[in-house]
């Protein structure tokens, strides 16, 4: 089983730094000013997980850092691809490219907007 969050490492609650009502199963960053969870700007953003609520800007927002997880797809994607945030800032996961921040394994088929299963491992760049 993963580990879904809604704290972070002082003990206070995660929140939707913007409206993230529309972005469940996305990936999410922490915000470096702060603890709010937003959206990553582009690809090379380091992500702490997947987004498995869907808070409005403010409301707690529980995040996903590794294990079993549901994903949004920004292209088409294979069984077993390594998986990044697009560079689109929207969060959803697209087929890994060298030097990049993987996110997850894709653990089905999936086309583009398509809600598919995961294993988060946010591992890291790389090369």
């Amino acid at each position: 089983m993963g580990h879904a969050t809604n704290t972070n490492d002082v003990g206070g609650p995660l929140t939707a730094g913007a409206d993230l009502s529309a972005k469940q199963y996305h990936a999410v960053q922490i915000d470096p000013t702060g603890y709010d969870v937003v959206l990553p700007a582009d690809a090379t953003e380091v992500v702490a997980g997947i987004l498995q609520n869907a808070p409005a800007s403010g409301e707690a927002a529980t995040v996903l850092s590794h294990g079993p997880s549901s994903a949004v797809a920004g292209g088409s994607v294979s069984r077993g691809d390594r998986l990044m945030s697009d560079a689109a800032a929207d969060g959803r996961l697209i087929t890994w490219t060298t030097t990049n921040f993987v996110i997850a394994i894709a653990l089905s088929d999936a086309a583009d907007g398509e809600t598919f299963p995961i294993l988060i491992t946010c591992y890291g760049p790389v090369a």
